[in-house]
């Protein structure tokens, strides 16, 4: 369901200069973030706030007991000043208020589903010319309830917004994916959020807002995105965590070759049948990947037989897929947006 679909409820705000901008929160999403709020608020607050709620339960009329609910949450709402911090990250971002028209909150199923977002707004009023994008924020209750993370988030994500309106950054509107496989598309994909994750991570620590622990937390994660780059890898780190922002084409030049992009003497074993990209040294025993992964690549490779070889890292994709669903499954990647 897009975000304009849901039932809003429209906070207007100063923001960025702006008198006629507009916070529009899912109804939904404001009731579940104030009863969470009321949970830790003060004994005294926590008490009017019940003694204003349970009689609405007695209302006979539906429509009429939905509407007191909708109206008596928004007013704790903005009692409690929940919108505070996006108001703030707002502000410290004015290019984004400017580029868009409205920002719609919208919720989030999970922590992995939590980000912001640009889509085209067909109902906005032609404020200035260009300005056709909605900035659409996804966010879980518990942290619209929770003003330290909702900050430190909304700010995260609004580095990513600032990239993509920039034209130095110049995004071209599609996913960053290999050519070929699906295999290659995974892999492109992860080493394109790595690159650009670290660049945010930089923006952040150097403005302050990065958690304790955070440049290493970043640098592990970069890490484990190149093996190949080895001795390398801590200059090539410290030229997205530190350097100057790189532009959209330089994060797919990397993801794309990252050894010769960083300007790594080439180890290549030639490139991948598979995913086409060059591989420090095959895999050493394609016959040894069972007969089930071999029919699954040979499935999307007709041409392909073990005696051509694979790099380690499509062995290792195509492993992962092998694997059976867990319960956990909804923890991976999320689906490709605005080419993250």
């Amino acid at each position: 369901m897009q975000a304009s679909d849901l039932a809003q409820e429209r906070v207007p705000a100063r923001v960025g200069g702006l008198d006629d901008y507009s916070l529009e929160f899912d109804a939904a999403l404001i009731e579940e973030a104030v009863l969470l709020r009321s949970e830790v608020a003060p004994a005294e607050e926590r008490r009017r706030f019940r003694r204003d709620r349970d009689p609405l339960y007695e209302l006979d009329d539906p429509e009429a007991r939905e509407r007191r609910f909708r109206d008596l949450h928004l007013g704790w709402f903005r009692s409690w000043r929940l919108s505070d911090p996006i108001l703030q990250a707002l502000n410290e971002r004015a290019t984004v208020v400017l580029w868009t028209s409205r920002c719609l909150v919208a919720p989030a199923a999970s922590a992995k589903e939590e980000y912001a977002d640009l889509r085209e707004d067909r109902l906005a009023s032609s404020r200035e010319a260009g300005t056709r994008n909605a900035l659409v924020l996804q966010l879980r209750p518990s942290t619209l309830a929770d003003p330290t993370r909702l900050l430190a988030l909304v700010r995260r994500e609004l580095f990513y917004v600032v990239d993509l309106i920039d034209p130095e950054f110049a995004f071209d509107g599609g996913p960053p994916l290999g050519k070929g496989s699906p295999a290659a598309a995974d892999l492109m994909r992860q080493r394109y959020r790595a690159l650009w994750d670290t660049t945010v991570d930089g923006r952040m620590a150097a403005a302050g807002w990065i958690p304790a622990g955070g440049e290493e937390r970043s640098r592990t994660r970069f890490g484990a995105a190149f093996p190949m780059l080895q001795a390398g890898t801590e200059r090539a780190f410290e030229r997205f965590f530190h350097g100057s922002r790189p532009s959209h084409p330089d994060l797919l030049a990397f993801a794309a070759d990252p050894a010769a992009a960083a300007g790594s003497p080439s180890r290549s074993a030639g490139p991948c049948p598979l995913c086409r990209m060059p591989a420090p040294a095959f895999h050493p025993d394609p016959e040894s990947l069972g007969p089930a992964l071999l029919a699954a690549l040979q499935s999307d490779f007709p041409a392909w037989r073990p005696a051509a070889g694979l790099c380690p890292r499509c062995a290792e994709l195509y492993a992962s897929r092998a694997q059976p669903p867990t319960r956990h499954s909804s923890d991976g990647p999320p689906p490709p947006r605005l080419g993250r």
